[in-house]
C-alpha cells in the first residue's frame, strides 16, 4: 500500500513538473514574440524616419531635375510628383513627346529608345509619321532591408502613337517593362471612329495578338464625349 502510494506521489510530481516545463516554455515563446515584435516595430520606425528624413532632403532635386532630365531624354514635356499624405510613399511621373522624324539620341538607354525598343518587341513601331508620348513612373517607399533607405520600382505608361495628318490613334498599356494590350481609335471614309482592343503576349520569340473588342463611333467627338 505504501509502494502505491509512493508512486501515486512521484507521479504527481512529474506531471507537476512537466506542467511547469510547459508553463515555462510558454513564457519564453511570448517573451521572444514579444521582443521580436518590439525589435519590428522599431526597425519599421527607423526606417520610416531615415525615409522621411531623405524625402525630406531630395525633394528639391526632384522638383528641379527637369532640365537635367529634359536634356538627357529626348522630348521631356512635364514632371508631376505626389507624396502620400503621411510621407512614406513619393511617386515621379515624367512625361515626354517626340516625333519619329526627330534626331533620335544615340544613347540607347535613353527612355525615348527604351519606348521605341518595346514597341518592337511586340511588332508595334509606327511604319507612318507620327508623334509618340509615354510617361515614365518612378514609385519610391521605405526599404524592408536595413542597409537601404529606399526601395523603388520603375514602370513605362500610357504610350500613346498619333498617325500624323489623321486621327487614327494607339494606346498601349505595359505591365512589369512589355506592352500586354493596345487599343486602336481610326476614322473611316465615314466620318465614323472606330475603336478596336487587343491583348497581346510575346514568349521570347512568337507575338500574338488577340482582338477582345470592336466599337464602332457615329461621330468623332461622340468617342471624345463619352471616354
Amino acid at each position: 500500500m505504501k509502494t502505491i502510494h509512493l508512486l501515486a506521489l512521484v507521479f504527481n510530481m512529474m506531471v507537476h513538473i512537466a506542467l511547469i516545463g510547459c508553463n515555462t516554455k510558454q513564457i519564453k515563446k511570448s517573451i521572444y514574440h514579444s521582443v521580436e515584435s518590439s525589435n519590428h516595430q522599431f526597425a519599421t520606425a527607423l526606417s520610416d524616419a531615415r525615409f522621411k528624413q531623405w524625402l525630406s532632403d531630395t525633394i528639391p532635386f526632384l522638383t528641379t531635375a527637369s532640365a537635367t532630365t529634359s536634356q538627357k531624354n529626348l522630348g521631356f514635356l512635364k514632371r508631376a510628383i505626389n507624396i502620400s499624405p503621411d510621407s512614406l510613399a513619393v511617386s515621379v511621373t515624367d512625361a515626354y513627346g517626340f516625333s519619329l522624324s526627330e534626331k533620335k539620341s544615340t544613347d540607347t538607354s535613353s527612355r525615348a529608345a527604351i519606348v521605341l525598343n518595346m514597341l518592337g518587341v511586340v511588332e508595334e513601331v509606327p511604319r507612318k509619321e507620327s508623334t509618340i508620348q509615354f510617361e515614365h513612373y518612378t514609385f519610391y517607399s521605405p526599404s524592408s532591408l536595413q542597409r537601404f533607405t529606399y526601395e523603388s520600382a520603375e514602370e513605362y505608361k500610357n504610350i500613346k502613337v498619333f498617325v500624323a495628318g489623321s486621327s487614327d490613334t494607339t494606346t498601349y498599356q505595359c505591365l512589369r517593362g512589355l506592352i500586354v494590350s493596345k487599343t486602336d481609335i481610326k476614322k473611316g471614309k465615314d466620318n465614323k471612329l472606330k475603336k478596336t482592343d487587343y491583348d497581346i503576349s510575346w514568349d521570347g520569340k512568337t507575338v500574338e495578338k488577340r482582338q477582345t473588342n470592336t466599337v464602332q463611333y457615329y461621330h468623332p467627338l461622340h468617342y471624345f464625349a463619352c471616354s
